[in-house]
Protein backbone atom coordinates (compact mmCIF):
# COMPACT_ATOMS: atom_id res chain seq x y z
CA UNK A 1 0.00 0.00 0.00
CA UNK A 2 1.49 3.22 -1.21
CA UNK A 3 2.36 5.36 2.04
CA UNK A 4 1.02 8.76 0.78
CA UNK A 5 -25.43 -4.63 -2.37
CA UNK A 6 -31.07 -12.80 -9.43
CA UNK A 7 -30.32 -12.60 -5.75
CA UNK A 8 -30.22 -15.94 -4.21
CA UNK A 9 -32.93 -16.20 -1.12
CA UNK A 10 -32.44 -14.60 2.44
CA UNK A 11 -34.22 -17.41 4.23
CA UNK A 12 -31.48 -17.63 7.26
CA UNK A 13 -31.17 -14.26 7.97
CA UNK A 14 -34.55 -13.18 7.60
CA UNK A 15 -35.10 -16.04 10.48
CA UNK A 16 -32.89 -14.41 12.32
CA UNK A 17 -33.80 -11.02 11.74
CA UNK A 18 -37.63 -12.15 12.20
CA UNK A 19 -36.49 -14.22 15.17
CA UNK A 20 -34.67 -11.30 16.94
CA UNK A 21 -37.79 -8.96 16.16
CA UNK A 22 -40.30 -11.55 18.30
CA UNK A 23 -37.90 -11.41 21.16
CA UNK A 24 -37.50 -7.53 21.70
CA UNK A 25 -41.73 -7.22 21.41
CA UNK A 26 -41.92 -9.74 23.63
CA UNK A 27 -39.25 -8.60 26.16
CA UNK A 28 -41.62 -5.69 25.99
CA UNK A 29 -44.67 -6.90 26.48
CA UNK A 30 -43.24 -8.84 29.55
CA UNK A 31 -42.52 -5.86 30.98
CA UNK A 32 -45.43 -4.29 30.80
CA UNK A 33 -47.69 -6.73 31.98
CA UNK A 34 -45.12 -7.19 35.29
CA UNK A 35 -46.19 -3.18 35.86
CA UNK A 36 -49.43 -3.95 35.54
CA UNK A 37 -49.51 -6.65 37.60
CA UNK A 38 -47.39 -4.87 40.50
CA UNK A 39 -49.77 -1.98 40.70
CA UNK A 40 -52.53 -4.84 41.47
CA UNK A 41 -51.50 -5.81 44.35
CA UNK A 42 -50.59 -2.44 45.94
CA UNK A 43 -53.81 -1.43 44.72
CA UNK A 44 -55.41 -4.79 46.86
CA UNK A 45 -53.17 -4.08 49.85
CA UNK A 46 -54.78 -0.77 50.25
CA UNK A 47 -58.43 -2.20 49.62
CA UNK A 48 -57.78 -4.78 52.24
CA UNK A 49 -56.14 -2.13 54.69
CA UNK A 50 -59.55 0.09 53.87
CA UNK A 51 -61.85 -3.17 54.74
CA UNK A 52 -60.32 -2.73 58.46
CA UNK A 53 -60.74 1.07 58.68
CA UNK A 54 -56.64 1.88 58.15
CA UNK A 55 -56.22 2.95 55.05
CA UNK A 56 -58.98 5.48 54.70
CA UNK A 57 -59.59 6.68 58.22
CA UNK A 58 -63.15 4.52 58.29
CA UNK A 59 -66.43 5.34 56.67
CA UNK A 60 -66.68 6.86 53.08
CA UNK A 61 -63.16 6.94 50.55
CA UNK A 62 -61.71 9.94 50.29
CA UNK A 63 -60.07 10.77 47.30
CA UNK A 64 -57.18 12.45 49.26
CA UNK A 65 -56.40 8.95 51.02
CA UNK A 66 -56.01 7.23 47.68
CA UNK A 67 -52.29 6.39 47.44
CA UNK A 68 -52.89 5.13 43.64
CA UNK A 69 -55.55 8.05 42.30
CA UNK A 70 -53.07 9.37 40.15
CA UNK A 71 -51.34 5.93 38.74
CA UNK A 72 -52.29 4.40 35.63
CA UNK A 73 -55.42 2.48 35.25
CA UNK A 74 -54.93 -1.14 34.72
CA UNK A 75 -57.35 -3.10 31.98
CA UNK A 76 -59.46 -4.54 35.55
CA UNK A 77 -59.09 -1.83 37.68
CA UNK A 78 -60.24 1.60 37.20
CA UNK A 79 -59.93 4.70 40.38
CA UNK A 80 -62.47 7.06 39.48
CA UNK A 81 -63.81 10.25 41.17
CA UNK A 82 -64.07 9.92 44.91
CA UNK A 83 -65.07 6.20 44.78
CA UNK A 84 -62.25 4.14 45.91
CA UNK A 85 -62.37 1.21 43.18
CA UNK A 86 -63.90 0.42 39.59
CA UNK A 87 -64.24 -2.99 38.54
CA UNK A 88 -64.89 -3.60 34.88
CA UNK A 89 -63.14 -2.32 31.07
CA UNK A 90 -63.97 0.46 29.47
CA UNK A 91 -67.50 2.06 30.08
CA UNK A 92 -69.22 -0.96 31.86
CA UNK A 93 -67.60 0.31 35.08
CA UNK A 94 -69.35 -1.09 38.45
CA UNK A 95 -69.19 1.78 41.00
CA UNK A 96 -69.14 0.86 44.88
CA UNK A 97 -68.45 2.97 48.23
CA UNK A 98 -68.58 -0.18 50.23
CA UNK A 99 -65.61 -1.09 51.63
CA UNK A 100 -66.33 -4.84 51.63
CA UNK A 101 -67.86 -4.54 48.03
CA UNK A 102 -64.80 -2.94 47.25
CA UNK A 103 -62.59 -5.67 48.47
CA UNK A 104 -64.35 -8.61 47.32
CA UNK A 105 -64.27 -6.77 44.22
CA UNK A 106 -60.81 -5.58 43.64
CA UNK A 107 -59.63 -9.27 44.73
CA UNK A 108 -61.83 -10.69 41.45
CA UNK A 109 -60.11 -8.13 39.84
CA UNK A 110 -56.56 -9.10 40.95
CA UNK A 111 -57.11 -12.91 40.29
CA UNK A 112 -58.14 -12.20 36.69
CA UNK A 113 -55.49 -9.54 35.67
CA UNK A 114 -52.84 -11.84 37.85
CA UNK A 115 -53.99 -15.03 35.89
CA UNK A 116 -53.91 -13.20 32.54
CA UNK A 117 -50.12 -12.08 33.59
CA UNK A 118 -48.82 -15.49 34.15
CA UNK A 119 -50.48 -16.92 30.60
CA UNK A 120 -49.01 -13.78 28.96
CA UNK A 121 -45.82 -14.60 30.95
CA UNK A 122 -45.84 -18.47 29.30
CA UNK A 123 -46.56 -17.65 26.48
CA UNK A 124 -43.80 -14.65 25.31
CA UNK A 125 -41.43 -16.96 27.60
CA UNK A 126 -42.25 -19.70 24.72
CA UNK A 127 -41.74 -17.25 21.88
CA UNK A 128 -38.54 -15.73 23.42
CA UNK A 129 -37.25 -19.14 23.16
CA UNK A 130 -38.46 -20.22 20.12
CA UNK A 131 -36.60 -17.04 18.97
CA UNK A 132 -33.20 -17.56 20.09
CA UNK A 133 -33.52 -21.27 18.87
CA UNK A 134 -34.22 -19.24 15.47
CA UNK A 135 -31.37 -17.58 15.55
CA UNK A 136 -28.93 -20.10 16.86
CA UNK A 137 -30.25 -22.47 13.52
CA UNK A 138 -30.21 -19.22 10.89
CA UNK A 139 -26.48 -18.57 11.96
CA UNK A 140 -25.77 -22.17 12.15
CA UNK A 141 -27.05 -22.88 9.16
CA UNK A 142 -24.29 -20.94 6.86
CA UNK A 143 -23.19 -21.72 4.47
CA UNK A 144 -25.29 -24.12 3.20
CA UNK A 145 -25.08 -23.48 -1.13
CA UNK A 146 -21.96 -22.22 -2.82
CA UNK A 147 -20.00 -18.83 -2.21
CA UNK A 148 -19.35 -17.04 -5.34
CA UNK A 149 -16.03 -14.93 -5.28
CA UNK A 150 -16.53 -12.23 -7.42
CA UNK A 151 -12.84 -10.92 -9.17
CA UNK A 152 -13.02 -7.39 -10.44
CA UNK A 153 -10.49 -8.37 -13.04
CA UNK A 154 -10.08 -11.13 -15.94
CA UNK A 155 -8.43 -14.75 -15.59
CA UNK A 156 -4.82 -14.65 -15.34
CA UNK A 157 -4.11 -11.03 -13.06
CA UNK A 158 -2.95 -11.36 -9.04
CA UNK A 159 -6.40 -11.30 -7.91
CA UNK A 160 -7.27 -13.92 -9.85
CA UNK A 161 -4.43 -16.08 -8.62
CA UNK A 162 -5.66 -15.17 -5.26
CA UNK A 163 -9.06 -16.14 -5.84
CA UNK A 164 -8.57 -19.84 -6.76
CA UNK A 165 -6.18 -20.59 -4.47
CA UNK A 166 -8.06 -19.47 -1.79
CA UNK A 167 -11.33 -21.34 -2.98
CA UNK A 168 -9.53 -24.36 -3.52
CA UNK A 169 -8.51 -24.46 0.25
CA UNK A 170 -12.12 -22.69 1.39
CA UNK A 171 -13.97 -25.16 0.07
CA UNK A 172 -13.45 -28.43 2.30
CA UNK A 173 -13.27 -25.73 4.90
CA UNK A 174 -16.96 -24.74 4.71
CA UNK A 175 -18.36 -27.83 3.06
CA UNK A 176 -19.81 -26.16 0.30
CA UNK A 177 -18.27 -25.21 -2.95
CA UNK A 178 -16.50 -21.31 -3.36
CA UNK A 179 -16.55 -20.78 -6.95
CA UNK A 180 -14.85 -18.05 -8.74
CA UNK A 181 -16.67 -15.49 -11.03
CA UNK A 182 -14.56 -12.82 -13.44
CA UNK A 183 -16.31 -9.28 -13.67
CA UNK A 184 -13.73 -7.24 -14.91
CA UNK A 185 -14.13 -3.69 -16.10
CA UNK A 186 -14.31 0.21 -15.13
CA UNK A 187 -10.69 -0.83 -12.72
CA UNK A 188 -13.33 -2.99 -10.59
CA UNK A 189 -16.24 -0.72 -10.40
CA UNK A 190 -18.20 -3.58 -12.57
CA UNK A 191 -17.78 -5.98 -10.02
CA UNK A 192 -17.96 -3.71 -7.25
CA UNK A 193 -21.47 -2.85 -8.39
CA UNK A 194 -22.71 -5.79 -8.71
CA UNK A 195 -21.90 -7.26 -5.65
CA UNK A 196 -22.84 -4.44 -3.81
CA UNK A 197 -26.09 -4.75 -4.98
CA UNK A 198 -26.55 -8.82 -4.25
CA UNK A 199 -28.48 -10.28 -1.45
CA UNK A 200 -26.02 -9.57 1.73
CA UNK A 201 -27.04 -12.82 3.16
CA UNK A 202 -22.76 -14.25 2.89
CA UNK A 203 -22.45 -16.03 -0.40
CA UNK A 204 -21.26 -13.36 -2.66
CA UNK A 205 -18.12 -11.56 -2.34
CA UNK A 206 -15.78 -9.70 -4.17
CA UNK A 207 -12.53 -10.00 -4.77
CA UNK A 208 -10.66 -6.45 -5.22
CA UNK A 209 -7.75 -3.95 -5.05
CA UNK A 210 -7.70 -0.58 -4.79
CA UNK A 211 -7.89 0.35 -8.44
CA UNK A 212 -11.47 0.35 -7.48
CA UNK A 213 -11.17 2.94 -4.87
CA UNK A 214 -8.96 5.20 -7.71
CA UNK A 215 -11.93 4.52 -10.20
CA UNK A 216 -14.49 5.70 -7.35
CA UNK A 217 -12.59 8.73 -6.64
CA UNK A 218 -11.85 9.28 -10.49
CA UNK A 219 -15.18 8.56 -11.54
CA UNK A 220 -17.29 10.29 -8.41
CA UNK A 221 -20.46 9.68 -10.54
CA UNK A 222 -20.02 5.66 -11.03
CA UNK A 223 -22.67 4.90 -8.75
CA UNK A 224 -20.35 3.22 -6.24
CA UNK A 225 -19.04 4.21 -2.66
CA UNK A 226 -16.59 1.51 -1.30
CA UNK A 227 -17.27 2.46 2.34
CA UNK A 228 -20.71 3.23 1.93
CA UNK A 229 -21.91 0.19 -0.33
CA UNK A 230 -19.27 -2.64 0.44
CA UNK A 231 -18.15 -4.01 3.86
CA UNK A 232 -14.42 -5.14 4.05
CA UNK A 233 -13.74 -8.13 5.92
CA UNK A 234 -10.03 -8.84 4.84
CA UNK A 235 -6.61 -8.35 2.77
CA UNK A 236 -4.28 -10.33 2.27
CA UNK A 237 -1.25 -10.90 0.04
CA UNK A 238 -0.17 -7.09 -1.21
CA UNK A 239 1.36 -7.26 -4.68
CA UNK A 240 4.16 -5.11 -5.95
CA UNK A 241 3.70 -3.08 -8.98
CA UNK A 242 6.85 -3.75 -11.86
CA UNK A 243 7.88 -1.75 -14.45
CA UNK A 244 8.57 -4.17 -17.35
CA UNK A 245 9.69 -3.13 -21.47
CA UNK A 246 8.77 -5.27 -24.47
CA UNK A 247 11.57 -7.28 -26.13
CA UNK A 248 12.26 -4.59 -28.95
CA UNK A 249 13.06 -1.39 -26.63
CA UNK A 250 16.54 -1.95 -25.81
CA UNK A 251 16.63 -0.72 -22.52
CA UNK A 252 17.34 -2.03 -19.05
CA UNK A 253 16.98 0.43 -16.31
CA UNK A 254 14.93 3.37 -15.58
CA UNK A 255 17.20 5.70 -16.00
CA UNK A 256 17.96 4.18 -19.47
CA UNK A 257 13.96 4.60 -20.53
CA UNK A 258 13.90 7.82 -19.43
CA UNK A 259 16.56 8.69 -21.65
CA UNK A 260 14.81 6.90 -24.79
CA UNK A 261 11.13 8.53 -23.51
CA UNK A 262 12.87 12.34 -23.87
CA UNK A 263 14.27 11.30 -27.52
CA UNK A 264 10.76 9.97 -29.07
CA UNK A 265 7.44 9.07 -27.45
CA UNK A 266 6.38 6.04 -25.92
CA UNK A 267 3.32 4.48 -24.95
CA UNK A 268 2.76 2.32 -21.67
CA UNK A 269 0.18 -0.20 -21.22
CA UNK A 270 -1.72 -0.74 -17.81
CA UNK A 271 -4.41 -2.93 -16.24
CA UNK A 272 -7.31 -0.14 -16.95
CA UNK A 273 -7.41 3.62 -16.16
CA UNK A 274 -7.48 4.29 -12.54
CA UNK A 275 -5.68 1.02 -11.61
CA UNK A 276 -2.86 1.22 -9.00
CA UNK A 277 -0.10 0.56 -11.63
CA UNK A 278 -1.45 3.00 -13.67
CA UNK A 279 -1.98 5.54 -11.35
CA UNK A 280 1.93 5.31 -9.32
CA UNK A 281 3.16 5.29 -13.23
CA UNK A 282 2.02 8.68 -13.91
CA UNK A 283 2.85 9.66 -10.62
CA UNK A 284 6.44 8.32 -11.57
CA UNK A 285 5.83 10.66 -15.13
CA UNK A 286 5.35 13.61 -12.57
CA UNK A 287 8.62 13.74 -11.63
CA UNK A 288 10.10 13.78 -15.09
CA UNK A 289 10.35 17.62 -16.81
CA UNK A 290 10.53 17.17 -20.67
CA UNK A 291 9.24 13.18 -20.88
CA UNK A 292 5.79 11.92 -21.90
CA UNK A 293 4.03 9.18 -22.67
CA UNK A 294 1.19 8.06 -23.68
CA UNK A 295 -1.37 5.95 -21.87
CA UNK A 296 -2.80 2.73 -23.24
CA UNK A 297 -5.51 0.88 -20.63
CA UNK A 298 -6.33 -3.13 -21.38
CA UNK A 299 -8.43 -4.71 -19.00
CA UNK A 300 -6.40 -6.57 -16.94
CA UNK A 301 -2.58 -7.29 -16.51
CA UNK A 302 -2.48 -10.43 -18.12
CA UNK A 303 -4.07 -8.71 -21.78
CA UNK A 304 -1.16 -5.62 -20.53
CA UNK A 305 1.46 -7.87 -20.33
CA UNK A 306 0.47 -9.72 -23.99
CA UNK A 307 0.52 -6.55 -25.29
CA UNK A 308 3.96 -5.78 -24.04
CA UNK A 309 4.82 -9.25 -25.74
CA UNK A 310 4.03 -8.35 -29.30
CA UNK A 311 5.09 -5.10 -29.18
CA UNK A 312 1.42 -3.48 -29.34
CA UNK A 313 3.09 -1.06 -26.20
CA UNK A 314 6.72 -0.11 -25.38
CA UNK A 315 6.40 0.18 -21.28
CA UNK A 316 4.11 -1.38 -19.12
CA UNK A 317 3.24 -1.30 -15.64
CA UNK A 318 1.21 -4.10 -13.62
CA UNK A 319 1.33 -6.36 -10.57
CA UNK A 320 4.26 -8.44 -9.95
CA UNK A 321 2.58 -12.04 -9.68
CA UNK A 322 1.50 -12.39 -13.58
CA UNK A 323 5.00 -10.76 -14.93
CA UNK A 324 6.71 -13.33 -12.62
CA UNK A 325 6.95 -16.12 -15.30
CA UNK A 326 7.42 -13.72 -18.40
CA UNK A 327 10.14 -12.28 -16.73
CA UNK A 328 12.30 -15.23 -15.84
CA UNK A 329 11.49 -16.20 -19.57
CA UNK A 330 12.48 -13.15 -20.80
CA UNK A 331 9.61 -12.68 -22.38
CA UNK A 332 9.33 -8.75 -21.05
CA UNK A 333 12.00 -7.26 -19.30
CA UNK A 334 11.95 -6.50 -16.23
CA UNK A 335 13.24 -2.70 -15.10
CA UNK A 336 12.27 -1.85 -11.54
CA UNK A 337 9.82 -2.74 -8.68
CA UNK A 338 7.75 -0.87 -6.46
CA UNK A 339 8.31 -2.44 -3.30
CA UNK A 340 10.95 -1.01 -0.39
CA UNK A 341 12.71 -4.08 -0.75
CA UNK A 342 13.49 -6.49 -3.54
CA UNK A 343 11.16 -9.43 -4.57
CA UNK A 344 12.16 -12.31 -3.18
CA UNK A 345 10.04 -14.11 -6.42
CA UNK A 346 12.33 -11.57 -8.80
CA UNK A 347 15.29 -10.71 -6.81
CA UNK A 348 17.66 -9.56 -9.67
CA UNK A 349 15.16 -6.75 -10.33
CA UNK A 350 16.36 -3.41 -8.19
CA UNK A 351 13.25 -1.29 -6.24
CA UNK A 352 12.31 2.23 -7.65
CA UNK A 353 14.20 3.71 -4.74
CA UNK A 354 17.36 2.10 -5.55
CA UNK A 355 17.11 3.76 -9.13
CA UNK A 356 16.75 7.32 -7.73
CA UNK A 357 13.14 7.07 -7.22
CA UNK A 358 11.76 6.85 -3.56
CA UNK A 359 8.46 8.54 -3.76
CA UNK A 360 7.23 5.81 -6.48
CA UNK A 361 6.60 3.42 -3.75
CA UNK A 362 3.22 1.26 -3.55
CA UNK A 363 1.29 -1.87 -3.51
CA UNK A 364 -1.74 -3.79 -5.23
CA UNK A 365 -3.83 -5.12 -1.64
CA UNK A 366 -6.24 -7.62 -2.73
CA UNK A 367 -9.45 -7.23 -0.57
CA UNK A 368 -12.57 -9.50 -0.31
CA UNK A 369 -15.64 -7.45 0.24
CA UNK A 370 -19.38 -8.45 1.14
CA UNK A 371 -22.33 -6.27 0.87
CA UNK A 372 -22.93 -3.35 3.40
CA UNK A 373 -25.75 -5.12 5.23
CA UNK A 374 -24.43 -8.75 5.44
CA UNK A 375 -25.02 -9.84 8.83
CA UNK A 376 -21.78 -9.04 10.98
CA UNK A 377 -21.52 -12.77 12.41
CA UNK A 378 -21.66 -14.26 8.92
CA UNK A 379 -18.67 -11.15 7.62
CA UNK A 380 -16.70 -11.83 10.66
CA UNK A 381 -16.25 -15.95 10.35
CA UNK A 382 -15.81 -15.69 6.65
CA UNK A 383 -13.19 -12.99 7.17
CA UNK A 384 -11.72 -15.52 9.76
CA UNK A 385 -11.94 -17.96 7.11
CA UNK A 386 -9.82 -15.73 4.57
CA UNK A 387 -7.11 -15.22 7.08
CA UNK A 388 -6.27 -18.94 8.24
CA UNK A 389 -6.11 -19.83 4.29
CA UNK A 390 -3.68 -16.59 4.19
CA UNK A 391 -2.02 -17.99 7.58
CA UNK A 392 -1.44 -22.06 5.84
CA UNK A 393 2.33 -22.33 5.23
CA UNK A 394 1.85 -24.09 1.87
CA UNK A 395 -0.47 -21.28 0.92
CA UNK A 396 2.18 -18.60 2.28
CA UNK A 397 5.08 -20.10 0.06
CA UNK A 398 2.70 -20.59 -3.16
CA UNK A 399 2.14 -16.82 -2.95
CA UNK A 400 5.82 -15.82 -1.88
CA UNK A 401 7.18 -17.60 -4.63
CA UNK A 402 4.20 -15.96 -6.98
CA UNK A 403 5.27 -12.38 -6.01
CA UNK A 404 3.06 -11.70 -3.30
CA UNK A 405 4.03 -10.17 -0.53
CA UNK A 406 3.26 -12.10 2.97
CA UNK A 407 0.87 -9.72 5.13
CA UNK A 408 -2.84 -9.51 5.97
CA UNK A 409 -4.31 -7.34 7.61
CA UNK A 410 -7.67 -7.91 9.53
CA UNK A 411 -11.25 -6.69 8.51
CA UNK A 412 -11.27 -4.19 11.48
CA UNK A 413 -7.53 -2.66 11.30
CA UNK A 414 -8.20 -2.94 7.03
CA UNK A 415 -11.50 -0.72 7.15
CA UNK A 416 -9.44 1.88 9.00
CA UNK A 417 -6.75 1.79 6.43
CA UNK A 418 -9.27 2.10 3.64
CA UNK A 419 -10.69 5.21 4.77
CA UNK A 420 -7.07 6.49 5.00
CA UNK A 421 -6.14 5.63 1.73
CA UNK A 422 -9.32 6.98 -0.05
CA UNK A 423 -7.66 10.12 1.41
CA UNK A 424 -4.36 9.89 0.23
CA UNK A 425 -5.32 8.59 -3.47
CA UNK A 426 -7.60 11.60 -3.80
CA UNK A 427 -4.60 13.85 -3.03
CA UNK A 428 -2.27 11.80 -5.56
CA UNK A 429 -5.13 12.16 -8.44
CA UNK A 430 -5.49 15.98 -7.84
CA UNK A 431 -1.47 16.23 -7.92
CA UNK A 432 -0.80 14.12 -10.81
CA UNK A 433 -3.35 16.02 -12.83
CA UNK A 434 -5.46 13.14 -13.86
CA UNK A 435 -9.05 14.36 -14.91
CA UNK A 436 -12.07 13.08 -13.48
CA UNK A 437 -14.97 12.17 -15.25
Amino acid sequence: MIRAPSSPPRSAQASSISAGREYSNGAAFIAGHAERALRVRQFLRVVRRSAHGRAFGGGNCRRSAFPLASAPVTPAIRIVGHHCCAIGRGEDIVHSSSRRECHSGATAALRFAWGRTIGVLAVVGLVALCAGSSIAQAQGAYPSRPIRLVVSFPPGGGLDIIARLFADKMTPMLGQPVVVENRAGAAGAVAGKQVASAEPDGYTVLVASNSMIINQIMNPKSGLDTERDLYAVASVAPQAIIIVTAPDLKVSSLKELIDVARTRSLNFGTPGPGSIPHLLFEQFLSTLPGVKMTHVPFQGAGPALTGIMTNQVEVGSVTLPPSVGLVSANKVRGIAVTTAARSKALPQIPTTTEAGFPAVVGTAWCAFFMPAKTPQAIADRLGAVFLQVAAMPDVQERLGKLGFEPTTTPGEQFRRELAQEIKTWTTVVEKVGLKRQ
